[in-house]
């Protein structure tokens, strides 16, 4: 069931334009930076996007113009973990086996996940009460769940927005969902 609901909504985000996906993505990141789920925040995970997810770099790139701490993840070379780095410039970052840009990996500039304050997370689908279904690995949800007061925040498209999912008892809920027209905030202090 998961894995037809995966094909679907990535097909539906993969026809979209890359003007569309352009134009939706800086609606996007407008919405993170007024919203305010950045007060108080220090520490801020990102994720680079790929296969036309909502685009990041500009989000990047302001966040460290602004003296936040960026953490960008890496899937760990035995692909059991997802590792966490600091990084402070585009030269931090390398190209992985799949195209997709990622943290070089320093032991000076790897984090531990319970010190973010801040996860902005993709995923392929999610629903209103803050359910989010990923790419299979489980990558998120098993980081998730060993952590505590950690605001996480998902940015989509809003045609990745669905009714329901298959939940399971491992899927870890979301704060909020930002989309190119909603905010749905999910959590009691959001």
């Amino acid at each position: 069931m998961k894995s037809e609901i995966r094909k679907l909504l990535i097909s539906k985000r993969m026809a979209q334009t890359s003007e569309e996906i352009a134009e939706k993505s800086a609606k996007i990141i407008d919405a993170v930076i007024k919203s305010g789920v950045l007060e108080a925040k220090k520490r801020i995970m990102v994720y680079m996007d790929f296969r036309k997810e909502v685009q990041t770099e500009k989000l990047i790139h302001y966040l460290l113009a602004h003296d936040y701490e960026v953490v960008l993840p890496r899937v760990s070379d035995d692909k059991s973990t997802m590792e966490l780095y600091l990084i402070g410039s585009d030269e931090d970052m390398q190209a992985s086996d799949f195209g997709i840009l990622e943290p070089i990996p320093s032991k000076e500039r790897q984090v531990a996940s319970h010190t973010l304050d801040l996860i902005l997370s993709p995923g392929v689908g999610f629903t209103k009460e803050g359910y989010r279904i990923g790419y299979g690995g489980g990558f998120y949800d098993k980081m998730l769940a060993d952590i505590r007061d950690v605001t996480v925040c998902a940015l989509a498209f809003e045609c990745q927005m669905v009714e329901e999912l298959p939940i399971e008892p491992h899927d870890q809920k979301l704060d909020m969902i930002i989309t190119e027209t909603h905010i749905y905030r999910i959590g009691d202090d959001l």
